[in-house]
């Protein structure tokens, strides 16, 4: 029993650190949106979908239709697309502030117009329904402008030097490797 405990220790430490890059190896197949930087072909990070992916580099295809070719050792940075995000919660945040701001300043310069100095229980209804309508109506004009408002995004992959590996053999064993890339 102590024994497995300390294999299922051991495994659990070993294998928690490599989870997110098993991840991302799996989000690198042919097919995937990435990101390159890689300074002797473009000054700037190139976005494109990956076509190929070998030991000595990469092809990605380019929004314009172009194939570039890019050795692995050229690599400086590289990211993989995790998808798409809206702002709704963003946009329904600013839209809300907006609107009070507006309500607001109806508020206060509709207050500096009034004839009478004294403010009443209609005045103050009045005030307080322009800020409620003000600060709902800025809340969902924010909503659908955040709701259509989408990014991309990025997760790096790290250029490990070190890479390793646990395995299950198939007499029950384990097997460990690793290996240096220079």
């Amino acid at each position: 029993m102590i024994r497995f405990t300390t294999f299922a220790a051991l495994l659990a430490c070993t294998l928690l650190p490599t989870s997110t890059f098993a991840q991302t190896l799996y989000r690198l197949r042919p097919g995937a949106r990435i990101s390159v930087y890689a300074p002797s072909v473009s000054d700037q990070p190139t976005a494109g979908t990956l076509e190929g992916l070998d030991a000595t580099g990469l092809r990605l295809t380019r929004a314009d239709g172009t194939t570039l070719t890019v050795r692995r050792n050229d690599i400086a940075r590289m990211h993989v697309s995790t998808g798409m995000r809206s702002h709704t919660l963003t946009g329904t945040g600013i839209g809300a502030l907006s609107g009070l701001a507006l309500g607001g300043a109806m508020v206060i310069f509709g207050a500096a117009s009034d004839s009478d100095s004294d403010i009443d229980s209609l005045d103050r209804a009045v005030y307080t329904a322009v800020m409620v309508v003000t600060t709902a109506g800025g809340a969902v004009l924010g909503t659908i402008i955040g709701a259509l408002t989408q990014t991309e995004n990025w997760e790096e992959v790290a250029p490990s030097r070190l890479q390793w590996r646990l395995a299950p053999t198939i007499d029950g064993g384990m097997s460990f490797g690793f290996a240096l890339r220079i």
